[in-house]
């Protein structure tokens, strides 16, 4: 019953699937969407893989000082999209409730700017007055209350609620109706963001850093005084911008002293290069500039932790919509799995310094959302997961476990990841190397336990004409340019 609980493509998110044969290895490979950049491991279909020598690797943890996961790493921002989703959409809802989201934003991005609090009208109560001429213009067209089915879909998958409050546009009133209005509907409010991008020299006409502070301090009164209980987070400016920009500087250092807050917010986008001819050049390109975004993550926290101890994600993902290159891809899976390990793994040695965090896109058009409604007549209409999402589970399996540190001796570009969950012993591999590797074990705590594999998907070429990632169970070899997860006995 527990290995079906972990398993990571439902039955109702496999379309169909085709067998193919490595060796003596029978491994099922799910057929994708063709509208996705998805890719084709040439040399696994071939069998050359069986004749790879595969390196030996150690890997060993101690998990007597194993520390509590955050389970509010799993949350996402909602934004323009909630116009795009079907919150009554059974199949929908069952595909959200399958990640596993433990909280949703409402609504976050410029929409912040102009959301106004309307229990009777239609979408965000937007004035198109107010945002004439502005460059982030929003059409306030629907036909649907979206705060209502923001609640609705909270409710749907079991998901707390945080706010963005309208600092540009609105005032505290409309924030505390919007926040009673949804605990009143049986949804629990755990966080206030005080503005998004207010910082931004877009918006530097409209509110000043003073006009900032003293807005604040006006929300912070009336959140302290009516919801004592929910946390209350300043507008942060990114500090990898900071070093060059003063008023960013500034920015930061005034709101970090904001009386009452509980910390601040910024976003971590992977904002992917390009290079390469050919496409495993461009792999390869992509992966170097996927690896350099994770190794640069410390330098920017530690930036982060000289104005706050406390942060929010509101934002993460890969940001490529105009032109979409690695999403779909394997490149986008391992970005998707590794940043929420680096995250449990950081705030273990960081206690406390991610506080809560949103994915970006939940289901739109866009080839990086999660969900997406496919209404190609051959493949039958309705809603699926972009393929690299099936390793979303990877991230969201390790809610209400206990995490330590994993050593890996033998390569610095394998990623080893130790959780422990009702009794229960796994670990999370990333390969990011081109040598596959042999696990024979996993020592825990000087005993060596066996190790199982109960999912990995690889891959290692760029393609836009194949059906999709490989996918495999059982054994103990970690293929190259993979996340693996295994149990360990």
């Amino acid at each position: 019953m527990l290995k079906n609980l972990f398993l990571f493509l439902p039955a109702i998110l496999i379309l169909c699937c085709e067998s193919f044969t490595i060796t003596n290895r029978s491994v099922k490979k799910p057929v994708l969407q063709k509208d996705y950049l998805v890719f084709q491991d040439s040399a696994l279909q071939s069998g050359a893989l069986a004749n790879t020598t595969a390196s030996g690797i150690t890997i060993t943890v101690n998990s007597s000082a194993s520390g509590s996961v955050n389970n509010y790493i799993f949350g996402m921002m909602t934004e323009n999209y909630l116009e795009k989703w079907n919150t009554h959409e059974a199949q929908f809802v069952k595909l959200v409730n399958n990640l596993g989201i433990t909280h949703f934003q409402y609504p976050g991005g410029s929409i912040s700017y102009w959301w106004h609090y309307d229990p009777n009208g239609a979408g965000y109560g937007i004035k198109e007055s107010e945002y004439t001429g502005f460059r982030h213009g929003k059409s306030g067209a629907a036909n649907e209350n979206f705060l209502n089915k923001f609640i609705d879909m909270c409710k749907a998958t079991n998901a707390n609620a945080i706010f963005v409050a309208n600092f540009l546009t609105g005032n505290p009133d409309e924030l505390d109706g919007a926040i009673d209005q949804t605990q009143r509907s049986g949804v629990k409010v755990v966080e206030v963001i005080l503005g998004v991008e207010l910082h931004i020299p877009a918006v530097q006409d409209k509110i000043s850093l003073q006009q900032y502070l003293d807005r604040a301090q006006k929300y912070i009164a009336m959140l302290r005084s009516k919801y004592p209980s929910i946390k209350i987070y300043a507008d942060g400016a990114p500090v990898h911008r900071a070093a060059n920009n003063q008023y960013f500087q500034q920015w930061n250092s005034a709101v970090s002293k904001l009386q009452g807050i509980d910390g601040m917010v910024q976003y971590q986008w992977w904002w992917p290069s390009y290079g390469g001819v050919s496409q495993q050049d461009q792999f390869s390109h992509g992966l170097d500039d996927l690896k350099s975004f994770m190794s640069q993550l410390d330098n920017v926290n530690a930036a982060l932790g000289s104005y706050s101890n406390h942060w929010v994600i509101d934002q993460w993902g890969i940001k490529e919509e105009a032109k979409p290159v690695y999403g779909g891809t394997m490149l986008q899976m391992l970005h998707l799995v590794w940043y929420p390990l680096y995250v449990t793994d950081y705030n273990y040695h960081h206690p406390g310094f991610y506080q809560t965090v949103e994915y970006m896109k939940l289901g739109s058009n866009y080839v990086q959302d999660l969900i997406k409604l496919n209404n190609n007549k051959n493949q039958g209409a309705g809603y699926h997961l972009n393929p690299a999402y099936y390793a979303v589970k990877f991230a969201s399996v390790i809610k209400d476990s206990k995490y330590a540190p994993a050593t890996v001796n033998g390569s610095k570009d394998i990623k080893a990841y130790y959780f422990e969950k009702n009794n229960r012993k796994y670990l999370f591999v990333i390969n990011l190397t081109a040598d596959a590797a042999n696990l024979p074990g996993v020592t825990v705590n000087g005993n060596l336990l066996n190790a199982t594999l109960v999912q990995a998907y690889w891959s290692d070429k760029l393609s836009s004409d194949v059906s999709g990632i490989n996918s495999s169970t059982g054994g103990s070899l970690i293929n190259p340019y993979s996340v693996s997860y295994y149990e360990l006995k």
